[in-house]
């Protein structure tokens, strides 16, 4: 198969692409609240909730942060409660921890981000992608941002036959991704490179007839465009089993926090187990809900509390919630599932 026989072959053909792709995102652009401003900690926030969510589903949890914390120093002073309750649904909740904490440490140094990719890479949940998109948007750095969409773009540019999930192959992405930046105007480049991958080099089904970019694309030439991210490796999915404890007592039920640190971290859930209770007096199930690394079956069991057992006396990470104020709190979606489902019964039980 033809292919490059070096993988910066081509790059001098690099720098005549900044100009059809600047010239077709002033035109194909989405209109998207946080390309209206220049305000850093909106775009940061954008960028950390547009990590593993698509823009459709993203856009409403951005309206709804800036809506209630419109200024970083809102966001550094909310309750951690109420902040993962607002992120409820999007998943990877460690990007909403990693947030607050970042916006507190904004909030001590005076309210202004680190003007620079390297500085925002000191801030919690900023990578090399995130601290790009924000220097090079609001601070006119020229640094190349490498996301997926990005990915998929050069390594189609380039018909790279070297996976890009391995070293050689990053190295030929980045090297391209730094000649398409417009020294000019870096934060428009960006995105432009952003929004063709989501919008038009898209992972199936292209619109290669509608792309600026398709005179210098190589698996565009080659016809190759379907084989091109190469990547090697594979996803592991775990096959698990949890046993969610109800614990009813005179119409409330114990509720914990998980630990920051694993699955559904930060957020309320029933208490897990591995085994079935011995003494459940019901059980429903089973419920299954897939994440990215594990396959989940689950169920629940109402156990047996009775006055005098030790309820009274609980671990400090829970506490006994009436069964009205539970769907208050912020639940990983598995247990917003099982709670819509089992509600209203624990309600008639309490």
């Amino acid at each position: 198969m033809n292919s490059p026989k070096h993988p910066n072959d081509g790059l001098s053909e690099a720098h005549p692409l900044i100009e059809p792709l600047r010239n077709w995102y002033r035109v194909a652009q989405r209109d998207l609240p946080w390309r209206r401003t220049r305000d850093p900690y909106a775009i940061w926030l954008s960028e950390v909730i547009l990590q593993q969510t698509r823009v459709e589903q993203g856009r409403a949890y951005w309206e709804r942060f800036i809506a209630e914390f419109p200024k970083v120093e809102d966001l550094a002073h909310a309750p951690s409660e109420r902040v993962m309750k607002l992120w409820q649904g999007l998943g990877y909740y460690s990007r909403a921890r990693n947030a607050h904490r970042a916006a507190k440490l904004v909030a001590e140094g005076g309210g202004s981000f680190p003007q620079s990719a390297a500085g925002l890479r000191e801030l919690p949940g900023v990578g090399p992608y995130t601290a790009a998109a924000v220097a090079s948007i609001c601070y006119g750095e020229p640094v190349a941002v490498v996301d997926g969409n990005v990915i998929r773009v050069v390594s189609r540019l380039l018909d790279l036959e070297l996976p890009v999930d391995r070293a050689p192959g990053r190295a030929a992405i980045e090297a391209l991704a730094a000649e398409l930046v417009d020294p000019a105007d870096p934060g428009q480049s960006n995105q432009a490179m952003m929004e063709l991958g989501a919008t038009v080099c898209k992972p199936t089904s292209p619109d290669c007839a509608g792309c600026p970019l398709a005179t210098g694309c190589l698996a565009f030439e080659r016809g190759s465009i379907g084989m091109r991210p190469l990547k090697i490796a594979k996803i592991k999915v775990e096959k698990v089993s949890y046993h969610f404890e109800i614990q009813l007592r005179e119409g409330q039920i114990w509720m914990e926090l998980r630990p920051d640190r694993g699955i559904w971290g930060g957020l309320w859930s029933l208490p897990i187990s591995e085994n079935a209770p011995l003494d459940a007096r019901a059980q429903w199930g089973p419920f299954h809900h897939e994440l990215t690394h594990r396959r989940i079956t689950a169920w629940c069991h109402l156990l047996a509390i009775k006055p005098g057992d030790g309820s009274e006396e609980k671990t400090a990470n829970g506490r006994w919630v009436s069964t009205e104020a539970i769907g208050d709190l912020p639940l990983h979606r598995l247990m917003e599932r099982i709670w819509q489902d089992i509600g209203p019964e624990m309600e008639r039980e309490g």
